[in-house]
């Protein structure tokens, strides 16, 4: 018995537990207000290693450039269509919401500070003034985290910029070593997830009823429209436009990775099916070899759209109107986030407190999608390769005719 419930996955336990919690918030009522903090005593033991970890990967994807990095047309090419696509996924993200308005009306996301959600609309000098930390650790103690991205960055250029040699190897490796101790920190957060979970889940279903599952619903309504809207505005159209194929053959030949990226909510188990993809498509494998492993660990245009909807929820709920500039700062923030590279456990979810940090949401909002993120992260992963493939498919194209024209 106890070895069949060791073989359950993370996920599945953080699924029961938001399932458990409702249950139990819908029996008990009210009384469940109780637990609630053990729900936010989990949300702050995962923000312990939010701040450190994104410097570190930061400064530690910059600083290992020199380390076999491949210059040309195809590395150069292939990060371009990855930004560029992972900031059209954050202004979808924005439109969805803004469409669907899933938050308004919403009550259950407790307090908020007055001036929060409008902290972001700022002036070009204000804004320009934001970007650099008075000191080293005050943005890591603060949780200031458009400067702590902006000190990942000096961090790694210095790192790049240093001589090859043991100095430069020992920095890098102690990076390393840093990293695998925050993940570390993480993995235990997500050990004692399915207790947050179902305290929090109890807590707010226990207050709020039925209101939770009409706005959960709601809310991936949001999700399905914006990352539907990416493959089609984005990926099928780049098929259609650039590499001149029919967009419906190539979701139709996409169909059996989805199903693997549905199933295993992991970009990388679906790198094998990508490339069989990319092959019918006439490839080149020095190209695919390059682009799709790449893509699986740093495309996250689902995760652009993920991060946007979390946001734009929170603020429909306390009934805010967020300006054109805080939404465009929340399109190159969601960007740049997303774009921070692989390797965090929890993947969007914990960018997703990053972001909700920055912009003054609170904490409850991410219990609230915790509790079906299962599902969201394995639409986030479909979206996410198909925008692998498309991406691959078109700079091999424009590899192609590149060559001719030479």
């Amino acid at each position: 018995m106890m070895e069949r419930l060791r073989r359950i996955s993370t996920t599945m336990w953080i699924f029961i537990g938001m399932l458990l919690g409702v249950i139990v918030g819908f029996i008990v009522g009210s009384p469940m207000a109780n637990v609630a903090f053990v729900g936010t005593m989990w949300i702050k033991m995962m923000k312990i290693a939010l701040a450190p970890i994104v410097l570190v990967m930061i400064s530690k994807s910059i600083g290992e450039q020199n380390n076999g990095r491949k210059i040309g047309f195809v590395a150069v090419s292939i990060m371009i269509y990855y930004v560029c696509t992972t900031f059209l996924a954050s202004l979808i993200g924005i439109g969805a919401a803004s469409i669907t308005k899933a938050g308004v009306g919403f009550k259950g996301l407790g307090d908020v500070e007055e001036a929060a959600l409008e902290a972001t609309d700022m002036s070009i000098e204000s804004f320009g003034l934001s970007l650099m930390p008075d000191n080293l650790l005050k943005p890591l103690v603060e949780m200031t985290m458009l400067q702590v991205l902006v000190l990942g960055v000096i961090i790694g250029s210095a790192i790049l910029l240093m001589p090859q040699g043991d100095q430069k190897k020992s920095i890098l490796k102690g990076l390393d070593a840093l990293q695998a101790l925050l993940n570390g920190i993480l993995n235990i957060g997500m050990k004692f997830a399915p207790i947050g979970i179902f305290c929090s889940m109890s807590a707010l279903i226990g207050a709020h009823g039925g209101e939770i599952i009409g706005s959960l619903a709601g809310f991936l309504g949001t999700m399905l429209l914006g990352l539907v809207g990416q493959t089609v505005l984005v990926y099928c159209m780049i098929m259609l436009l650039v590499v001149k194929k029919n967009p419906i053959i190539f979701l139709k030949n996409m169909i059996p990775n989805v199903i693997v990226a549905l199933t295993t909510s992991s970009s990388i188990l679906c790198v094998p099916n990508n490339l069989k993809v990319c092959k019918q498509y006439d490839v080149d494998e020095e190209i695919s070899n390059f682009t799709i492993p790449l893509g699986s660990v740093f495309n996250l245009d689902g995760a652009a759209v993920f991060f946007p909807c979390v946001i734009l929820f929170a603020a429909q709920a306390f009934g805010k109107d967020l300006g054109f500039g805080t939404l465009l700062y929340m399109a190159v923030m969601g960007t740049v986030v997303a774009s921070s590279g692989g390797g965090i456990v929890g993947g969007s979810l914990v960018k997703a407190m990053v972001l909700c940090d920055m912009f003054g949401v609170p904490s409850t909002v991410i219990t609230l999608i915790t509790s079906i993120y299962v599902i969201l992260d394995a639409l986030i992963t479909a979206t996410n390769i198909s925008g692998d493939v498309a991406g691959t498919i078109m700079i091999s194209e424009l590899n192609k005719k590149r060559k001719v024209k030479s």
